[in-house]
C-alpha cells in the first residue's frame, strides 16, 4: 500500500469533510516534520459494496467527495507533503484499520471518534501504531485542531 516502505506515513481515516479537513490541517503539519507521506482512506463497509457490486477498486467517490480530496491535495501540495488516497472496504472497522496501518506502516493514525477508540488504541499498540483523534468543540470558532493520542 506504501509506494515507499521506508517512508514514515501516517494514515487518515476520510470522514465528513469538517473533520477530515482538521485532520488533514494536522497531518500535513506532522507529515511536514517528519518528513512522511499521509494516506488518506475512506473506509466502506463490505455490505454496501456488496449492494453496489463493487470491489474496492472499482469504488468511485461521489462528487462532493472528489471535489473534497482535491482541497485534501491541495493542503498537501502546500505542506510539501506527497497525499496518497485509498479505498478499504471492512466488516470489522477496528481489524480493518489494523491491517490496513500495517500495510501503510503506518507510525501514526488519525480517525474520527465515532468507533471504539480504546480497544482500537490497543490493537494498533501491538502493531507499533499510535492512535490519535480530534476533540472538536461544539462551537468551532477560534479552534485549532489538535490531535490527542488515545491510550
Amino acid at each position: 500500500m506504501n509506494p515507499n516502505p521506508n517512508t514514515t506515513t501516517l494514515l487518515v481515516q476520510m470522514g465528513e469533510t469538517r473533520w477530515t479537513t482538521a485532520a488533514m490541517q494536522v497531518a500535513c503539519a506532522k507529515a511536514r516534520s517528519l518528513h512522511a507521506d499521509i494516506v488518506l482512506t475512506k473506509f466502506i463497509p463490505t455490505a454496501y459494496l456488496n449492494w453496489t457490486a463493487d470491489t474496492e477498486a472499482e469504488y468511485v467517490f461521489s462528487e462532493s467527495e472528489r471535489d473534497d480530496i482535491t482541497a485534501y491535495s491541495a493542503m498537501a501540495h502546500q505542506s510539501g507533503v506527497t497525499l496518497h488516497t485509498r479505498v478499504v472496504k471492512y466488516d470489522d472497522f477496528n481489524g480493518a484499520l489494523t491491517q490496513h496501518a500495517d500495510a501503510c506502516n503506518a507510525s501514526f493514525v488519525l480517525t474520527m471518534p465515532t468507533h471504539d477508540l480504546h480497544t482500537l488504541a490497543h490493537m494498533l499498540k501491538a502493531h507499533q501504531h499510535a492512535l490519535y483523534t480530534l476533540e472538536q468543540p461544539a462551537a468551532a470558532i477560534g479552534w485549532q485542531p489538535e490531535a490527542v493520542a488515545v491510550v
